[in-house]
């Protein structure tokens, strides 16, 4: 089978799983997504010298990919929200899984707003740490850089999305005690 066609049948393949999951709701849409997002490869990581990127995924893979992942991201923290308030470890759950999806879509695609934007939000919805925070802020930095894909609105809540990871940033730095006998301090 050439390639062509390879690329053509797990293309297929995505859609037919990313429709399924589009017809359904709650962990029925997440199998499907979830099933449809294990069809995608993972690219290299440009800032990883070791990985080998001599034989890169086909770009319509990839995109398709990113767009089932975004929508995988976006169920998780859909059941993250629905979920009851005093189950903590699934709440959490959903939320790591909805930054391991929109990492890997914005990696697939980086010109895939929703990727980067729901691994913001999903970040904004774990314990605030300092390395967190500073992962929220760049996710919605490269949202905002897509600017041209969003619409007034989009754009404007990824500004106040920005801001609130930002403000979260300081307040861990703020909050961070310094070691005895710093000289800075």
């Amino acid at each position: 089978m050439s390639a062509a066609v390879e690329t053509a049948n797990l293309c297929e393949q995505i859609a037919a799983l990313r429709a399924q999951g589009d017809a359904a709701a709650g962990e029925e849409a997440i199998a499907a997504y979830t099933a449809a997002g294990q069809l995608v490869p993972t690219p290299a990581d440009p800032d990883d010298s070791d990985e080998d990127d001599s034989n890169p995924p086909p770009r319509e893979v990839l995109v398709a990919g990113a767009a089932v992942l975004a929508r995988l991201a976006e169920a998780h923290v859909a059941a993250r929200n629905a979920a009851d308030a005093e189950d903590q470890s699934t709440r959490r759950g959903h939320a790591m899984r909805a930054v391991a999806a929109g990492q890997k879509a914005a990696r697939c695609d980086p010109q895939n707003w929703r990727g980067h934007w729901f691994t913001g939000l999903a970040i904004m919805m774990l314990q605030p740490k300092v390395p967190r925070s500073k992962q929220a802020v760049a996710a919605f930095e490269a949202v905002i850089k897509l600017d041209a894909a969003l619409d007034d609105t989009q754009k404007a809540d990824a500004r106040r999305a920005l801001e609130a990871a930002q403000q979260r940033l300081q307040k861990g730095r703020d909050d961070l005690p310094m070691p005895e006998g710093c000289v800075l301090c």
